[in-house]
């Protein structure tokens, strides 16, 4: 639980929040690691965990028999399973990891509980993956754009990771 902690602790998901909400957290969350190519979440299910990514890649795409069509490839910090906190609402988009990747996979349910008894942790939660579902939106927005035959202006930095280096603005506007 340790380990678990201290990689919490280095998230921008959680850098307002105290050590013992640390630890709440940290009981809920577990690291996981998957290889190339493995599903974690397949699309038409209910998602039961969130995921913070730690190292390698990961790709929500939208999957049907005949195509499948990449959404938003998400990398270290970022975030995805949001909708385990929104019931046993079906995913629209499955995750396939792209390189292999470990995470910090923490159960939805738990969570929820911990809420109940913490609200600012709550808050604190609940902000960041509001950032991490309008980037999906965004994500969302220019695939359809580009697929429609739109010519979309974007900044040359993947969505939803933090400040651009190249244009210091932020990418998740």
């Amino acid at each position: 639980m340790e380990l678990v902690k201290g990689l919490l602790t280095n998230q921008a998901l959680t850098h307002a929040l105290s050590r013992s909400q640390i630890s709440r957290l940290a009981a809920v969350t577990s690291e996981v690691a998957y290889p190339s190519d493995a599903i974690i979440l397949e699309g038409a299910q209910p998602s039961t965990s969130i995921y913070i990514i730690m190292a390698g890649t990961v790709v929500v795409e939208l999957r049907k028999d005949w195509y499948t069509v990449g959404v938003q490839v998400l990398g270290a910090g970022q975030m995805f399973g949001w909708s385990a906190l929104l019931g046993s609402r079906e995913t629209m988009f499955q995750v396939r990891v792209q390189e292999a990747a470990t995470m910090l996979q923490i159960d939805g349910a738990a969570l929820e509980e911990t809420f109940r008894t913490d609200p600012i942790l709550c808050r604190e939660i609940l902000q960041g993956l509001l950032r991490a579902m309008a980037d999906r939106l965004k994500a969302s927005e220019l695939k359809i754009a580009e697929l429609c035959g739109t010519p979309v202006k974007t900044s040359p930095c993947r969505i939803g990771v933090g400040r651009c280096p190249r244009t210091s603005e932020g990418a998740s506007s």
